[in-house]
């Protein structure tokens, strides 16, 4: 199942607000065109806060890639 747009810029936003993270999504420098639709997710935040950022990038995945297990 595929997420639209909106629903991941929601999901993204309340993983920030959550966790005190910051989420950046962008589209993925690969040259072969099978992998066109891949992005590359970047989770940032203190390094003191890792479990936080251990966890939100847990929940991204688990919601934006429909639970493919990490």
């Amino acid at each position: 199942m595929k997420v639209s747009e909106g629903s991941q810029m929601a999901i993204i936003q309340q993983v920030q607000q959550t966790y005190g993270v910051t989420v950046s999504v962008r589209p993925h420098q690969c040259s072969i065109a099978t992998y066109r639709d891949v992005c590359v997710v970047i989770v940032r935040g203190s390094v003191g806060d890792y479990k936080a950022i251990k966890e939100a990038a847990n929940v991204l995945f688990g919601k934006l890639a429909g639970g493919i297990g990490v």
